[in-house]
């Protein structure tokens, strides 16, 4: 069995937390932060199309930035926000790591200070395959800042090099198609539910991840085995 996992989210932190960010950096008072966060919300919602071009591998950065900026004024600038976002995609989501550590035996490195070393195998253990939809010029500095994380990763597949998002018609057949896989040997983890919904309509079985208890009881429920929880 191969587990297709999302990055943004699950593994690590996605978006989400960048409006915090700047808001927390920018914000004059608490009140002035959760407007700020919800004016930075509210325009990537505006900006979703340019910001799947992204995805695809069609614009880079910049380009999306541009069309994120353009008619707004805000007190941070593009190079503000593209530090808020190599913050945010540096924080590894630990308690989920630790699941993927259990159910794989790979020593996945989650805490420099507390290393857990190499767990017991695990009888027919999944194979773990990234499915990220991401953009180009993030891929090489999130991969460094997790090192540890993708020596336990059997294959990766980028949307901007496929030039599919998961929201796309074909994304998940030229996945199948890449990885010489069937639906049914597949199971995909991803945090949106339209990401589930477009990979069941090829077959793929899927969890929408909340926490790490759930995914563990989602996947307990349909057979994977765990090493035991360690301190």
């Amino acid at each position: 069995m191969v587990i297709f996992t999302s990055l943004s989210g699950v593994l690590i932190a996605g978006l989400a937390e960048v409006e915090n960010i700047l808001g927390d950096r920018f914000a004059v008072s608490p009140e002035g932060k959760l407007l700020l966060a919800e004016r930075c919300r509210r325009q990537f919602f505006q900006t979703y199309r340019t910001f799947r071009t992204l995805l695809r591998g069609q614009i880079d950065e910049d380009e999306y930035l541009k069309d994120f900026f353009r008619g707004e004024k805000y007190v941070f600038t593009p190079s503000d926000v593209k530090d808020a976002v190599r913050e945010n995609l540096a924080r590894p989501m630990l308690d989920t790591l630790k699941v993927y550590q259990r159910i794989i035996g790979h020593p996945i490195i989650i805490d420099q200070d507390h290393r857990d070393g190499l767990i017991e195998h695990i009888e027919g253990a999944p194979k773990i395959y990234l499915v990220s939809d991401f953009w180009q010029e993030r891929i090489d500095e999130v991969k460094a800042a997790h090192q540890d994380i993708f020596k336990a990763i059997d294959k990766e597949f980028w949307s901007c090099n496929m030039r599919f998002v998961k929201q796309d018609e074909n994304f998940f057949p030229y996945l199948l198609c890449k990885s010489k896989l069937t639906a049914g040997e597949t199971i995909l983890i991803d945090n949106s539910f339209r990401n589930i919904t477009s990979a069941s309509q090829h077959g793929i079985d899927g969890i929408i991840y909340s926490n790490p208890e759930q995914l563990e009881t989602a996947l307990s429920l349909r057979g994977f085995k765990f090493a035991p929880a360690t301190n």
